[in-house]
């Protein structure tokens, strides 16, 4: 699938802000981002930063198949928990 690290944000983290994101993301036949829904939010700040990160990943063919795969939807779920 692909891999994407969803920073914390300084801000985020200064004001406390934690929760559960949950994204609905949308995948063309091609591996590019076709659209991300907000399905959970934490907080704008977070959700944007979620969303732009997103938007830079490709989803990758695992394997050569002889013709090109569609894409998909995908559900993307990312805890931001402050530690102590």
């Amino acid at each position: 699938m692909f891999k994407t690290e969803i920073e914390y944000t300084a801000t985020a983290r200064s004001e406390g802000i934690e929760g559960k994101l949950k994204l609905k993301i949308v995948v063309g036949a091609d591996g590019s981002v076709l659209s991300v829904e907000i399905l959970a939010s934490v907080s704008p700040e977070l959700d944007a930063a979620a969303v732009a990160a997103v938007k830079q990943c490709a989803f990758g063919q695992p394997w050569p198949v002889a013709s090109p795969i569609a894409g998909g939807t995908y559900v993307l779920a990312r805890r931001f928990e402050l530690g102590d």
